[in-house]
């Protein structure tokens, strides 16, 4: 049935239609608006100022175009650019089958295995889609989710041995790692921790086999039962050095991360150029991403750094190892009654060694005991630049109320170490802090 005519000749139920569509429109303008906004995220910058922001585009000076909701734009150069943290996006959940993938570099690509021919593994990953990694790009595979002894061993099979790939030069006897027979041998743990060493000839979404060294026959192992795999370190490349170019590190929804410089952005996707493979770009959706850092830039952390060596001995206290932007027991950096976000957490005595390539001027850190050890703990710091000690400090112990601060010329040093050794009076609460240890250019 047809409406009543109103005065101003149409009908009031084609009014009301008008109103719905009026309504409607407005949403879809605002659910559009609210997915652009979805884009932005929170930009922190070299001086330390901030903003919230959506990456736009890319300049062909290469800066980044920034978008602030109230639509004014900006140019920011990407080296004075810290990271950009996008909130509000949850983790994707791991399903079974996932593999963690682990390049040489560092990068890190989740998804499951396509298929593996001519030396090159496809995986369809959450965050890039399908993506084709030659072997020699891959440390190893670990299988998600980690659970139980078998995961850890597994992720200590990848992780440990990651620290022994030295960097630009071919394998050597040294370089083989503890409990691998050769460095021209795969190895396989599966989820009851067994492990086998031989030469990986399939690898497909099902199974992985092995042509076993020890039992001297093939062995075939459901890809579902394989808690990790560590590829031959005669087959890898070189660890690549830490590049002279300004790059970013991308961490997705999917718990990956991938290294590149970003050339475009176009259509919610950002272009990146891997830097394994520089002939090619991986299409990374923006919204799988919830974070970024820059490296290479006006700042560089070494919190953002893997080691290029580490050696770390305790005497009493229990194994420490290193940890990044927390102290060795996985607590909040804090020193001196201040807490910090970036920096290195060890336990004496330690070194670690990052190659930087004398592209840097300044070494910059505060150091000192943990607040959370209280008045125990006594160390003595040092920096080695090449070999040669740079700066060192006099016994610095836990509970002292003012923080020793450093600052020391790092110009065409190449290899950089970070030493914490015991006061002499055994290790017990040794716990040391490089707060905001970063380089400056």
């Amino acid at each position: 049935m047809s409406g009543p005519i109103s005065d101003f000749g149409f009908r009031i139920s084609d009014f009301s239609r008008t109103r719905h569509w009026g309504l409607l429109c407005a949403f879809c303008v605002s659910v559009a608006f609210s997915l652009r906004a979805v884009e932005g995220g929170e930009v922190f910058f070299h001086d330390g100022t901030r903003a919230m922001a959506m990456v736009d585009s890319v300049t062909r000076e290469g800066k980044l175009r920034l978008l602030s909701a109230s639509g004014e734009a900006r140019e920011a150069a990407v080296e004075e650019i810290v990271t950009i943290r996008f909130w509000g996006r949850r983790p994707r959940s791991i399903l079974a089958g996932t593999q963690e993938v682990l390049l040489v570099g560092g990068d890190r690509l989740r998804g499951r295995v396509v298929k593996c021919e001519n030396d090159v593994l496809t995986l369809d990953s959450y965050a890039v889609g399908p993506v084709e990694l030659p072997l020699s790009e891959i440390h190893g595979l670990l299988a998600l989710p980690v659970q139980g002894a078998a995961g850890r061993r597994a992720e200590e099979l990848l992780v440990g041995s990651h620290l022994h790939l030295a960097p630009s030069r071919p394998v050597r006897n040294e370089d083989v790692t503890p409990g691998e027979p050769s460095g021209f041998l795969d190895r396989l743990l599966d989820r009851r921790s067994a492990g086998y060493d031989g030469v990986i000839e399939e690898l497909s979404p099902e199974t992985v086999e092995i042509d076993d060294e020890q039992l001297m026959r093939t062995t075939s192992l459901k890809l579902l039962y394989l808690a990790g795999a560590r590829l031959a370190q005669a087959t890898k490349r070189p660890k690549p050095p830490l590049p002279a170019e300004v790059f970013l590190r991308v961490e997705t929804r999917d718990g990956g991360a991938l290294d590149g410089v970003l050339e475009r952005i176009e259509f919610g996707l950002w272009r990146m150029r891997p830097l394994w493979d520089a002939r090619r770009t991986l299409p990374v959706r923006v919204d799988e991403i919830v974070y970024v850092e820059v490296l290479n830039g006006r700042t560089l952390y070494l919190s953002q750094l893997e080691p290029s060596a580490a050696r770390e001995r305790t005497r009493l206290a229990p194994a420490q190892p290193h940890r990044r932007n927390r102290n060795c027991k996985g607590e909040v950096l804090s020193v001196g009654g201040n807490h910090y976000a970036w920096g290195l957490g060890v336990h004496a005595d330690s070194e670690l060694s990052y190659d930087i390539g004398g592209r840097f001027k300044t070494f910059a850190a505060t150091v000192g005991i943990d607040d959370k050890v209280g008045d125990t703990g006594s160390v003595v710091f040092a920096l080695l630049g090449d070999g040669k000690v740079l700066a060192k400090t006099d016994v610095l112990r836990g509970g002292d109320k003012v923080p020793k601060e450093l600052s020391v010329p790092v110009t065409g040093v190449k290899a950089l170490t970070l030493q914490v050794t015991s006061a002499g009076d055994m290790d017990l609460g040794d716990c040391a802090n490089w707060a905001d240890a970063r380089l400056i250019r």
